[in-house]
């Protein structure tokens, strides 16, 4: 097979090397000499952008690692003991659970007697902006959720298992059983007579369980003396992305009236 022509040989050539440097190889030739019967050898690709190095597994492990480092140290005898000593506490960074992974607190409200509790995950983007829970897209879908089963924005309180928002945008699996406990303590200070729970992460938090397989039925936390009905359905999140689900959300909250 005859040799190209010279100058169809450099367009070859530039072609093969314009499709290796799209495919996302930065360096055609090393700076160093390498023995290429060594194993292969990792580098980073500058083409490795911000979301894929934030969502890679060893980010994720070190970003949870530094959330988790961050898992409260007060002892619980110093938690709160009242609904205005909370709101105090979260506002001043107290180290609680779920209180210090980044940014500013959101505080629930300081409904005294809510007939409901109602808890998410994390606060939304929206709710650290602006410092209340359920300001964003997702609050509106809990308030018209609310009204339709008959529910009175002064019956209910908006909670989550964290005040603050952690940077991966979820929960850290290890920290469940503080932020759980601290829930539960906070369910103490509330005294709700129900609770409804949205979404897997708070469901795994606070009902050890897969959500899908606690969904349309009730359950209860046993607190004191007191025995609090509790369902879990789907978070407003899902609701908003898959409005065909709104319906099986009904039926799961019906089973609390």
């Amino acid at each position: 097979m005859g040799s190209l022509p010279t100058k169809d040989a450099e367009k070859a050539s530039a072609s093969y090397l314009n499709w290796w440097r799209d495919a996302g190889v930065d360096e055609l030739i090393a700076e160093e000499h390498r023995n290429w019967l060594d194993g292969p050898v990792e580098a980073a690709s500058p083409h490795f952008n911000e979301t894929e190095k934030n969502n890679s597994p060893s980010q994720r492990s070190t970003t949870e690692a530094e959330e988790t480092s961050k898992t409260p140290e007060l002892d619980k005898a110093q938690w709160p003991n009242g609904i205005a000593t909370l709101a105090q506490m979260l506002a001043r960074k107290a180290n609680l659970p779920g209180n210090l992974y980044g940014g500013s607190p959101v505080i629930p409200s300081a409904i005294s007697t809510p007939k409901i509790m109602v808890i998410g995950d994390i606060p939304s983007e929206q709710d650290v902006k602006n410092g209340n829970f359920a300001d964003g897209p997702d609050g509106t879908m809990v308030r018209r959720i609310m009204q339709a089963i008959g529910i009175a924005p002064e019956e209910y309180v908006f909670t989550a298992m964290a005040t603050t928002r952690p940077a991966t945008g979820a929960l850290p699996d290890r920290d469940f059983p503080a932020l759980s406990e601290f829930m539960m303590h906070q369910i103490g200070l509330y005294q709700p007579e129900k609770v409804i729970i949205f979404g897997s992460a708070a469901c795994q938090a606070l009902l050890g369980a897969d959500m899908m397989e606690m969904r349309g039925s009730l359950h209860y936390f046993n607190h004191n003396v007191h025995k609090v009905a509790a369902v879990t359905t789907f978070h407003p999140r899902t609701l908003l992305t898959r409005p065909q689900m709104k319906r099986q959300a009904w039926k799961d909250l019906r089973v609390l009236l």
